[in-house]
């Protein structure tokens, strides 16, 4: 018998322990799973960074293209385009340069050094590009060294003749540095790696800073270039260790960011309390071993007399009376015969109160059917279980109780003749698990669900949509010129202008189905289920009006001079269907988001500060936007 009660022991503490390994365990994926989505929203927020400076550059760049071809090539027309490139270099100082080109790859205007007209630049890997390929896209260079030395990235268009003709070049410069003195903000573990790179996997600006590395490709991708656009599992750093990384793909340029971190680092703080905690558990394990032993003493003891039988239930009285936990003698019809004093501290009743009670009273009637269901499993297996539920306290309130039930048999039959039930209260770490839950889908900065949040609820409302056949309706809302306003302002008031506009958009958004989540950097979504296209409309306009109505000083958001957003509407109508329909092509949650961007776009195009709305997605047809 003492050896059936320490093999029962060690089964106990066998459990505790690997209970414990499991929760360490799984708090260390958590710990993961957040460097995961820090490195995927660091990799977002620089690949918008990115795509903006080079639209600021290309807008430049086509705009001085539509001037060139609509005049006539001659001395006075370029001093002209001279000095208006001097005047744009002066009002866009995130670039270096704005050059014209001849066709025979000679500058003929610049708006930096007029010693540089006449240069020979037909070697320059951007105008063989537009000399050989009559595209007019714009064309994203590869780094090339400067005059000065220093590493310069492009943006050009082909200028043509009214008879189509290859006429030349109209190039935009950047420095290198530019993007490398943007992430320098960012603060990061050490060991910790962000990149600009192409989509042929050369890299075009990175930190920290390796200019042996610019043009080359990044070492450690593990997939294959311009395939990238999530987490990279399996990433490494240069010296073997693992990272944990992610990229996002431009929709505008051919670029794609990485940013990665030591998996040591993101682990740092778990193994801290993870030792912690398992320094904690490790006496807990040795007092059950130290009492399974003394009980087994016991009850040795009483098989020789019945003194000796009496004396051992004292002290097992003496123990459970003293003990932190609520123990429970329990018959075979489910009644309580014993309740230890715990009771006063974890239900608020006296012992005397609980026996004769059946043991399933005062729990909760949505946790009932499941207790029930072990108890009856219990009976006919044997054995023991833990159980969690919640429990009617006296003062009217709840409690989650942590019970493990142990079956007791009659040494003669076999047969139950009742359980044994050790009870604590472990409401406190239900509340953890919750708000470590609630945490995980929440933005920190501006309190919305997260993409992740977000993702879920999209899903979840599309394939009701599918079901019900009611309308889906997606309003992206884009604040205007953020990054300038980051520029003028700093990264601290961004933030709170963030904040501002989160809350602005959460008071339009009322509706208990409605759920506002940051989509990512500046990027709001509000996925408004059971919505069609002009109540979608609607809300998109008051939202574009609250943020306007913030009264945010802005001053690089000409003509407006505050915070303004730009929004898109995308929404979805499930097809009606009729029996013996066959299934086709049907969208899915992604080109709702896709046409909700492209709207977005569209606005910002058009003037910003404006709603964009396109036709309801029903099909597979392309969506053709049109102006609300």
């Amino acid at each position: 018998m003492p050896a059936l009660i320490m093999g029962f022991a060690l089964l106990v503490c066998g459990v505790l322990a690997a209970s414990e390994l499991w929760r360490e365990w799984r708090a260390r994926g958590l710990a993961l799973e957040q460097a995961q989505l820090t490195t995927a929203n660091l990799a977002l927020s620089l690949v918008r960074q990115a795509e903006e400076t080079f639209e600021i550059m290309d807008t430049a760049v086509s705009g001085l293209v539509g001037r060139l071809e609509q005049t006539t090539p001659s001395t006075d027309a370029l001093e002209s385009v001279s000095g208006a490139l001097r005047v744009w270099g002066a009002k866009m100082p995130v670039m270096r340069s704005l050059a014209v080109l001849g066709p025979d790859g000679r500058v003929l205007a610049t708006s930096t050094d007029e010693r540089a007209i006449g240069d020979d630049r037909s070697h320059a890997p951007y105008f063989q590009h537009h000399m050989a390929d009559a595209g007019r896209e714009p064309f994203l260079g590869p780094p090339l060294k400067a005059s000065d030395g220093r590493m310069v990235l492009t943006v050009s268009r082909r200028l043509e003749g009214a008879d189509g003709s290859f006429r030349g070049v109209v190039r935009a410069a950047i420095d290198v540095d530019y993007f490398h003195d943007f992430y320098v903000k960012f603060a990061i573990p050490a060991g910790s790696v962000i990149a600009l790179l192409h989509r042929d996997g050369s890299v075009l600006s990175r930190y920290p800073l390796d200019e042996d590395a610019i043009g080359r490709p990044f070492a450690g991708l593990p997939v294959a270039a311009g395939a990238a656009n999530g987490p990279l599992p399996g990433l490494k750093a240069a010296n073997g260790e693992p990272q944990i990384g992610a990229s996002r793909l431009a929709s505008s340029y051919p670029v794609m960011a990485v940013a990665s971190f030591p998996e040591d680092k993101a682990l740092e703080a778990w193994r801290k309390q993870a030792s912690w905690r398992i320094a904690a558990a490790i006496p807990v394990i040795l007092l059950i071993l130290a009492a399974a032993g003394l009980l087994g003493h016991q009850v040795a003891r009483r098989h020789r007399a019945d003194l000796a039988l009496r004396e051992a239930e004292a002290r097992f009285r003496l123990v459970a009376e003293n003990s932190s936990d609520m123990l429970c003698r329990v018959d075979d019809g489910g009644y309580q015969t014993y309740v230890s004093p715990a009771s006063r501290r974890l239900l608020g009743l006296e012992p005397r109160n609980l026996i004769g009670r059946h043991s399933l009273d005062r729990i909760h009637a949505e946790d009932r059917p499941t207790v029930e269901d072990e108890m009856l499993r219990l009976r006919e297996s044997g054995g023991e279980a833990v159980l969690c539920y919640r429990a009617a306290h006296r003062n009217g309130g709840e409690i989650w109780l942590e019970t493990t039930v142990r079956v007791l048999t009659d040494p003669t039959t076999g047969r139950c003749n009742g359980a044994v039930t050790s009870s604590r209260d472990v409401t406190d770490r239900k509340r953890l698990e919750a708000k470590l839950l609630e945490l995980a889908r929440t933005d920190g900065l501006t309190g919305l669900a997260n993409r992740r949040s977000f993702d879920e609820a999209l899903s979840a409302e599309w394939h009701r949509a599918l079901r019900m056949g009611a309308p889906l309706s997606l309003v992206l809302l884009d604040v205007d010129r953020y990054k300038l306003f980051n520029d003028a302002y700093g990264h601290r008031a961004g933030d709170e202008c963030l904040r501002f506009v989160a809350g602005a958009i959460r008071n339009v958004a009322t509706r208990p189905g409605d759920l506002v989540a940051r989509y990512g950097g500046e990027e709001i979504a509000l996925l408004l289920p059971g919505t069609d296209a002009v109540a979608a409309y609607r809300i998109a306009e008051h939202a574009r009006r609250a943020v306007q109505d913030l009264g945010q000083a802005h001053s690089s958001n000409a003509p407006y001079g505050v915070i303004t957003a730009s929004v898109g509407v995308a929404t979805f109508q499930a097809p009606a269907r009729r029996p013996g329909d066959r299934a086709g092509a049907e969208p899915g949650p992604a080109d709702l988001v896709e046409v909700a961007d492209q709207a977005l776009y569209a606005a910002k195009r058009d003037g910003r500060n404006r709603v964009i709305t396109a036709p309801a997605l029903t099909g597979t047809a392309d969506p053709q936007l049109r102006a609300a």
